[in-house]
């Protein structure tokens, strides 16, 4: 009974761990439409390549996706080899999808795969994979840790337990890799991590596997330097266009209230000179007219008052008012003095009547 509840128990524990891998599980025209979320299989500095499982209508395909790695081109190769030292080889059947994210190139391609592939990465754990690109005849060489082995196992074992195989378009694929040749020293690329316990001999016997990753890393952050660099002079291009328009904008606002208040100014200075001298006409011709008249004391009390106002519209005219309050100031100044000669006036008229 307790062997039947473990079973069970374990039971439930693989298929909740399978849900949480299935992207997509869904039946379309007699195709089974399965598609597994993608596992990392190599990390290295700052690039790396992961993997995922899918049935379409194009059969059993891999998705390869390479971070900051190399580009994945139609009819390059990605070479698994087994902990039996058995390799089979895939090749990408699309033109491939490369985009840029953040500064950090990305290259997507499809692997065509077919049902036993899948079986087989199901069956075993892959502790070595190669990308060979046909273009350049070149081949670089990656050690899968440990529980990257696991994690792609596992990911191939629900892919397979979940695929209706009644329901797949299988297109086999020839895979075996039959020549020991893909490792000639002459054009091939070994590259696997210095860290690894479970790294491999190197393409050349004369070359160093660390030397070698320490190369392809160099190539890789130069490759990254070389895009971010170009991003900062697009930056600083973009800048130095938008700079001047900005400064000018800003001199436009700075100008536009001093332009304002500059004629305010010249306005209301206009207006205070033209109102002056309009009133020292007005007092030289009331002046004029007093001293005309003036018999007797009071009237040259009189005319001494004017005489005092006309003194005041002189200050007035001579100075020169900048604002409204020295306006005011002078015109109190002036209301100041008429005010002491009336004094003097209602003194002297107080004089008379005694």
């Amino acid at each position: 009974m307790t062997t039947i509840v473990l079973l069970l128990v374990c039971g439930l524990s693989h298929a909740q761990n399978c849900a949480s891998l299935i992207a997509e599980d869904k039946t379309i025209k007699d195709i089974n439409i399965l598609r597994m979320h993608p596992t990392t299989l190599v990390v290295r500095g700052n690039y790396s390549y992961a993997l995922t499982l899918q049935n379409e209508t194009k059969g059993v395909v891999a998705k390869v996706i390479s971070k900051a790695g190399e580009l994945l081109n139609r009819d390059d190769e990605v070479i698994f080899m087994d902990v039996n030292q058995v390799r089979k080889s895939y090749r990408f059947v699309e033109t491939g999808n490369n985009s840029n994210n953040g500064g950090t190139p990305i290259s997507e391609n499809i692997l065509q795969l077919d049902l036993d592939a899948a079986k087989w990465l199901a069956s075993t754990s892959i502790v070595t994979i190669y990308i060979k690109n046909n273009v350049e005849n070149q081949m670089r060489k990656f050690t899968v840790i440990e529980n990257r082995q696991q994690e792609l196992k596992q990911m191939a074992v629900c892919f397979v337990e979940k695929l209706n195989p009644d329901f797949v378009n299988d297109v086999k694929v020839d895979a075996d890799v039959k020549s020991m040749a893909l490792t000639s020293p002459s054009t091939d690329i070994a590259e696997s991590p210095s860290s690894s316990n479970n790294a491999t001999k190197t393409a050349s016997p004369n070359t160093d596997g660390e030397v070698k990753d320490l190369q392809a890393q160099l190539q890789s952050t130069k490759q990254q330097l070389r895009i971010e660099i170009e991003e900062e002079k697009k930056k600083a291009t973009e800048n130095k266009i938008e700079n001047p328009r900005r400064n000018q904008r800003l001199q436009k606002r700075c100008h536009r209230p001093e332009k304002c208040f500059c004629t305010r100014s010249a306005r209301g200075k206009t207006k205070s000179q033209q109102e002056i001298e309009e009133a020292r006409k007005a007092l030289a011709k009331a002046i004029e007219d007093a001293k005309a008249k003036a018999d007797n004391e009071l009237e040259q009390i009189n005319l001494n008052v004017q005489e005092a106002r006309q003194k005041a519209s002189a200050a007035i005219e001579t100075a020169k008012l900048e604002s409204a309050k020295e306006v005011a100031a002078t015109r109190e100044s002036a209301a100041k003095e008429v005010q002491a000669v009336k004094e003097k006036m209602d003194n002297g008229k107080i004089r008379i009547y005694r």
